[in-house]
């Protein structure tokens, strides 16, 4: 198995300070962390528990990079955003593309159009396949979840402090869409935990 650099970047205890309620963050540091291929026209982001209340974007099929930025509260690392972007484009975040409500503390991305695929063809199937790997699976703080019915792979990522409703906005080169971002943290959130 591959090793995800976001999963061991999150998970490495370090020995900076101890995170304290009410700071802001102390750094940002960019992980690029995978890879993920849309066969389709639509990248979805969602809890992983909701994968059909999906944001859907309009997107190029193509093989897309993902990368997160994390912001540092003390020793405590969170993910604040993750980025996928069309592999060799370079983008700017576009108008915000719709909202969607985390309940697990992961967020995950995906092929929509081939587990909508999926769901609509054998929808106990589906249902099988996410009580197994999702519902059921255990979970680190990033990875990937394949899907061989759909020939696709779901990858998912904590979600900053956990629950919440969080913003997907379209990633353009110019006048082109070229992917999208899911936003968990801006930067002026304070910690909210400890005492």
């Amino acid at each position: 198995m591959s090793t995800n650099p976001l999963n061991e970047f999150l998970s490495e205890r370090s020995a900076g300070p101890a995170s304290k309620r009410g700071q802001l963050p102390s750094a940002s540091i960019t992980i690029p962390f995978a890879t993920f291929e849309l066969r389709g026209t639509r990248l979805g982001f969602s809890d992983p528990w909701q994968l059909m209340d999906a944001v859907a974007v309009i997107c190029p099929s193509g093989q897309y990079a993902l990368e997160a930025e994390c912001y540092c509260y003390g020793a405590d690392k969170r993910v604040a955003r993750v980025l996928a972007t069309l592999s060799g484009r370079h983008g700017e975040r576009g108008a915000l593309y719709g909202e969607f409500g985390v309940d697990v503390g992961n967020a995950c991305i995906f092929d929509y159009d081939a587990i909508e695929g999926f769901a609509d063809a054998d929808e106990e199937a589906f249902d099988e396949w996410g009580r197994q790997h999702i519902v059921d699976g255990a979970r680190s703080l990033s990875g990937s979840i394949p899907c061989a019915t759909a020939k696709s792979t779901l990858v998912y990522f904590a979600s900053g402090f956990g629950d919440g409703t969080y913003s997907v906005y379209e990633r353009r080169d110019d006048y082109e869409i070229i992917g999208a971002e899911v936003v968990f943290l801006t930067g002026e959130e304070t910690y909210p935990f400890g005492e």
